[in-house]
């Protein structure tokens, strides 16, 4: 690991959290339509119909299901027009991930004041780590109703950066020219010169909206094996593992295709792969489901 230089005027730990928290406290609260499928989604046993009644009171939500269903990625000879029976055909947890999604990514960009962080390419890798990630959880034989979990994770994995960017744009900008270099990994940058992570605020904004364990534990833990030389529990690893994949993938200059190169595989990456059961080739095998996969992402959340 190279050394980091000081900063001239260090950046104090505890002021830092406290213009971050400052921060995530003014973030827009979730929809309303998304705090009502949510709470739909959390009793014993939600109905479509109940969702039905949710969504539809929502045109553009409404509108962005029957679009989902109907994309290419789903592959249907027959167009369907019945948001029910969307609901229906998608499952409750995908519906559940993809609103949800949806909502953070608007609440985000709402808040998003950064000149240091490209938004566009920030979503962008964003949706690529939730998209492999999926895959990986399919691959790995989790079952369906929990794989749009990892997308969700994947998704938002680097909310953290966020609120740092925005707070302390100079100092971020430093880390981010720090960190492209192999050799620094950006937790340890930001952790010398703020004092903390874009984990440990990804944590502050689960908190924010609630939500739960486990999607805190991705946020959390999804540079461990990187900073710490050993993997942490599944959602962590598998989250992680799709980063570091991402950043080995190649995109066309066009954006429609992506290539990960086998000669770039990393040590972490290969230790993931077998705790994973994926061997490198099947990796590899991915490119071209990641890409179909990521224009669906994003014409869902118009990205």
């Amino acid at each position: 690991m190279e050394k980091i230089p000081p900063m001239t005027n260090p950046i104090d730990k505890a002021h830092a959290t406290t213009k971050l928290l400052d921060f995530i406290r003014q973030m827009p609260s979730l929809s309303t339509t998304a705090t009502k499928v949510l709470q739909v989604c959390n009793t014993p046993a939600p109905a479509p119909n109940d969702l039905n009644r949710v969504i539809s009171l929502d045109p553009v939500l409404a509108g962005k299901v029957l679009k989902l269903i109907n994309s290419a990625y789903y592959a249907r000879r027959n167009k369907i027009n019945s948001l029910t029976r969307a609901i229906i055909m998608l499952g409750i947890n995908t519906i559940k991930n993809l609103v949800l999604s949806t909502a953070i990514v608007k609440s985000v960009t709402n808040s998003a004041i950064s000149r240091t962080i490209d938004m566009n390419a920030f979503w962008s890798h964003s949706i690529q780590v939730g998209v492999t990630a999926r895959l990986i959880s399919r691959e790995m034989g989790i079952p369906a109703l929990d794989q749009e979990f990892f997308f969700l994770a994947g998704l938002m994995h680097d909310l953290g950066k966020i609120p740092m960017s925005s707070q302390f744009p100079d100092v971020y900008d430093r880390i981010l020219d720090i960190s492209h270099n192999p050799a620094c990994e950006i937790c340890r940058a930001e952790e010398q010169l703020l004092g903390l992570t874009h984990c440990d605020v990804g944590q502050m904004i689960a908190g924010k909206w609630d939500l739960g364990e486990e999607m805190a534990t991705a946020f959390t833990h999804h540079h461990h094996i990187r900073m710490h030389g050993e993997s942490s529990d599944q959602v962590g690893w598998i989250i992680e593992m799709a980063d570091i994949h991402t950043r080995l993938t190649k995109t066309s200059p066009d954006e429609t295709t992506i290539q990960l190169n086998s000669a770039e595989i990393s040590p972490e990456l290969e230790l993931l792969s077998r705790k994973a059961g994926i061997s490198p080739e099947t990796l590899g095998e991915f490119d071209d489901t990641i890409s179909v996969e990521m224009d669906s992402a994003k014409a869902f959340l118009n990205l």
